[in-house]
């Protein structure tokens, strides 16, 4: 039999019709027939009732819940004005280094500049930066990643992510991707004003109905931070989402859903009582609060090309 998991916890990116930068984006159109899908299969969830479940130890009751990644402008000019006319609340976890700091954080550069440039030209960019500002650096082509860091990469996206994220300091990596984003793209300003969320669109959203949660300041992967560092990313995007939405935040979100014993600390210590990773998971129980599994908008119908009866099994 074709059914849907049991929890149906779906994530968004890019939500777009067209846009003069190449990104891996979900149509307008697909998103639309997407919530219709699911509308029709199943119950929506409602993110006050699964706080109250979660805080008094109580099954979750079968149904499917939208979260939308990063705070893109689409959450505002397409999601969240969908989801009004359906009468459903999703939860936004926006990056704020764009908000605080005027600057595009590297994940969203990164992606940006392997959609728009010739993969072997962006490469040998870094290779040359490295090599004119670091001489002792002893690499002359990327290397190989020892594993998968995302699963729908290929192997020479993920080659130069695991390179970025992994093998470079985190400094340098930032520095050395902004400087080549802002020559071949464009500068950060003009950037965020195109494409991300507005503090005012956040606080509207927020009057009506939509949920949002913390997703660090600059979108590192937690796992290689030390604990300050973790703390920081972690409680300083939880107190700024509050300060803005005048309202508490209870919901978290792992930058590229990876997370550590560490980070669930924190967050123990904190008011949150739910946080997501990007693993293809059917776990929404009080027991794993905090490293809630969702699927990718790409597995699901009408996007995705599996059977429903194969989507039950690809979290296991």
């Amino acid at each position: 039999m074709n059914r849907l998991p049991t929890h149906c916890v779906i994530f968004y990116h890019y939500i777009r019709k067209t846009s003069r930068y190449k990104v891996h984006a979900l149509s307008v159109d697909s998103f639309e027939r997407e919530v219709d899908f699911l509308l029709d299969n199943m119950p929506p969830l409602d993110p006050d009732e699964v706080i109250h479940c979660v805080k008094t130890r109580k099954k979750i009751r079968k149904g499917f819940l939208l979260t939308f990644d990063d705070g893109f402008k689409e959450h505002y000019d397409v999601a969240y004005k969908y989801l009004k006319t359906k009468g459903l609340s999703g939860i936004f976890f926006p990056n704020i280094l764009p908000l605080i700091e005027s600057k595009v954080p590297l994940a969203n550069q990164l992606q940006v500049l392997v959609g728009n440039m010739e993969f072997e030209r962006l490469t040998e960019l870094i290779m040359h930066l490295l090599s004119e500002r670091f001489s002792r650096f002893s690499f002359s082509e990327l290397p190989k990643s020892p594993y998968y860091i995302k699963r729908m990469d290929n192997n020479r996206i993920n080659d130069l992510k695991y390179f970025l994220n992994f093998t470079l300091p985190w400094k340098i990596s930032q520095d050395l991707i902004n400087d080549i984003f802002n020559q071949y793209i464009t500068d950060n300003g003009s950037f965020i004003h195109e494409n991300f969320l507005t503090l005012e669109q956040i606080k509207e959203m927020s009057d009506n109905g939509m949920v949002f949660g913390g997703h660090t300041v600059t979108h590192p992967y937690l796992t290689i931070c030390d604990k300050d560092i973790k703390q920081r990313e972690i409680l300083d995007s939880i107190n700024f989402i509050e300060d803005i939405t005048e309202s508490k935040s209870s919901f978290f979100c792992y930058p590229y859903g990876h997370y550590d014993h560490g980070c669930i600390e924190i967050l123990k210590n904190s008011e949150v009582e739910v946080a997501f990773t990007t693993a293809p998971d059917n776990n929404f129980h009080y027991k794993s609060k905090f490293n809630v599994g969702r699927y990718d908008t790409v597995l699901l119908p009408p996007v995705s090309k599996f059977k429903l009866s194969d989507l039950r099994f690809i979290g296991t």
